[in-house]
């Protein structure tokens, strides 16, 4: 095993009291990740239902759209195993009243592309709305993406957006932000993405990319990502205040993480004040971390694990500031399988920061406050 290094040296005691950038910057709160349940009212859609029905659990809808019509602030749409259409959601909900699409069984409803040709395959327009749980892929080669996340406040958790055949062109498989960038603060939460795009891992698409944020305020935490075409984890346009924690980042076809902002959307100061911690990032063809865009940025890059990737190094404009990075090998059960926990002896087992860190691990299990590096708190049994 590769002996571990770590970077700039900064103590994990000082991170735990709240001192991650010298402190010049104030702490992050933790990140609740805990599920979240309403007491508001129940609609239902399954695949033997029609959509000239009330949504009841008596009487269910057939398409997520006819159930999104009847929503208000409040409703959880509870969705049964089975195949459903690409679907735009309109309807909002409200901070204290979110709107819930639940899958009831994990990955067991799915939304599948038979057709058609561009979009998205799960459109969220409306704001503070959650989707969750559900498989999100295409049946045939289409230039689609996966979920959009077009509403501010809209949260997809605990997705599986997989095996999207398509060129290299913009986007990815889950992707923050509307035409105009007037979209904010969006979470990705729990999600495995994977095998996004056709075409090598070779560097040579910048365009498509496994989670894309595009604009400000987004958080990316206890994802995995793994064979997007180009970055893992990108952002770009009005992207600014990230908070990207705890995500197991593989084999992508570009960076692991970047931090960028630009071109349409894009502002003068740049992707800044981004706080990226605790992921691991391994096998990807090239830099660790990089950041893209205009120079005067100031982010923080703290307890990441960097290995075998084209660069193992935050490539970074200068003032930004980097601590506790660890470049070994994470020592995941099984690579090839793409199982990511890692194993007893792992250096990221309770090597990470609390700062910012999710209270929940991809599985929903609990971290406490010793924190493991990447989506898993703990190893295998």
């Amino acid at each position: 095993m590769p002996v571990a290094t770590f970077v700039l040296g900064l103590a994990f005691p000082a991170l735990a009291a709240g001192c991650w950038t010298g402190c010049l910057d104030p702490p992050v709160e933790r990140l609740d990740t805990s599920p979240r349940t309403l007491s508001g009212p129940q609609l239902y859609v399954a695949p033997d239902g029609h959509d000239g029905r009330d949504c009841s659990s008596a009487a269910p809808c057939r398409q997520l759209e006819r159930a999104d019509a009847l929503a208000g602030p409040g409703t959880t749409i509870n969705v049964a195993p089975g195949t459903y259409s690409p679907a735009i959601l309109r309807s909002s909900g409200t901070g204290s009243a979110p709107i819930r699409f639940v899958s009831t069984e994990r990955w067991a409803a799915a939304i599948r592309n038979a057709g058609m040709p561009r979009g998205a395959i799960l459109t969220v327009e409306g704001h503070h709305v959650d989707v969750e749980g559900f498989e999100v892929t295409s049946d045939v080669p289409a230039d689609v993406d996966g979920i959009a996340l077009a509403g501010s406040h809209s949260r997809a958790v605990g997705n599986l957006v997989h095996d999207l055949a398509r060129p290299c062109r913009h986007s990815g498989g889950i992707v923050a932000g509307d035409a105009a960038y007037a979209t904010h603060d969006v979470e990705i939460i729990g999600n495995f993405v994977h095998d996004i795009g056709e075409g090598p891992r070779n560097g040579s698409c910048s365009l498509l990319h496994g989670i894309y944020a595009a604009v400000p305020g987004v958080i990316i935490a206890n994802n995995i990502v793994a064979r997007a075409l180009g970055d893992g984890i990108t952002s770009w346009h009005a992207a600014t205040r990230l908070k990207i924690v705890n995500n197991t980042i593989v084999a992508n076809g570009q960076d692991g993480i970047l931090l960028g902002n630009g071109d349409a959307g894009g502002t003068g100061t740049g992707n800044t004040g981004s706080y990226v911690a605790n992921n691991i990032i391994v096998h990807n063809h090239g830099d660790a971390i990089s950041e893209g865009g205009p120079r005067a940025v100031s982010n923080t890059v703290v307890a990441n694990t960097f290995y075998a990737n084209g660069r193992d190094i935050f490539d970074q404009w200068g003032g930004s500031a980097e601590a506790s990075t660890l470049i070994d090998d994470p020592a995941f059960d099984d690579l090839a399988a793409d199982d990511f926990r890692p194993m007893p002896w792992s250096p990221v087992l309770g090597s990470g920061t609390a700062i910012g860190a999710p209270t929940t691990d991809f599985p929903g299990a609990r971290r406490g406050t010793s924190i493991t590096r990447g989506a898993f708190q703990k190893p295998p049994r």
